[in-house]
């Protein structure tokens, strides 16, 4: 066991983070006041500070990077860690082209390209890719709940990136700059695929069981949000208390 080691890479996760939000608040996109006055012709776009996923990158990631890391690092030799990072690398690229073809101002990346931040997030997401793949693939002798543990948290985490949860509070706040996230295909597809592959490889690491309980965790916590959310829409709430 690393703990030295996880706690440094949690700490490198976390200044990543906070450099691609002074990058966006440079590039006049942190906030949804500057994405207004950067792009003027488009009232809806998404901030830096308003992308859920870059807080998700913030607490979830960091805390999973951070575990990983401390708990299996050890195992891993350079070649293995090369390997993944080339896979990783080349998985947030084409995550991050799919951004490009946003329909509205982003502060990762747009029609114009991908932003200073967005590049920052392409180098991020590429080493956390690693990191999961080092444990899927490259670790032996995985405890089988951190595993399922890891699988709904990352699923978590994919939902809360694809705007599920900003979409949710747009319903009851009405925020003029922020876009239809919640009636839309896309994210819920997104999440769906995360959680099927994640159960998949998770089955694959450990056994069918602990694959089948991924997917059934994260029905249940579906099943939680969506009547909290319903109960929340329809009693009009503003803060869902």
């Amino acid at each position: 066991m690393r703990g030295d080691l996880g706690v440094l890479a949690a700490l490198v996760s976390i200044l990543w983070v906070l450099m691609e939000g002074a990058l966006a608040h440079r590039n006049g996109m942190l906030t949804a006041y500057q994405m207004r006055q950067k792009y003027p012709q488009h009232p809806q776009g998404l901030p830096f500070i308003g992308h859920f996923g870059m807080w998700g990158d913030l607490f979830i990631i960091t805390s999973l990077v951070g575990l990983i890391v401390a708990l299996y690092s050890e195992q891993w030799s350079l070649t293995q860690m090369l390997v993944m990072a080339g896979i990783g690398m080349a998985l947030s690229i084409a995550m991050h082209c799919v951004y490009v073809m946003t329909p509205f101002p982003d502060s990762l990346a747009w029609k114009g390209g991908i932003s200073a931040a967005g590049w920052m997030h392409v180098l991020y997401m590429g080493i956390v890719f690693a990191v999961v793949g080092l444990l899927f693939f490259c670790t032996t002798n995985v405890s089988p709940p951190f595993l399922v543990f890891v699988s709904v948290l990352l699923t978590v985490h994919v939902a809360i990136g694809n705007h599920i949860v900003l979409g949710w509070l747009n319903e009851t706040h009405h925020w003029s700059w922020c876009p239809d996230f919640i009636h839309k295909p896309d994210p819920w597809i997104a999440i769906s695929a995360t959680c099927v592959v994640l159960s998949i490889l998770t089955g694959w690491a450990v056994d069918v069981q602990a694959g089948i309980s991924v997917v059934t965790i994260c029905a249940a916590i579906a099943l939680l949000v969506y009547m909290y959310v319903t109960k929340t829409l329809s009693s009009g709430s503003r803060w869902g208390f």
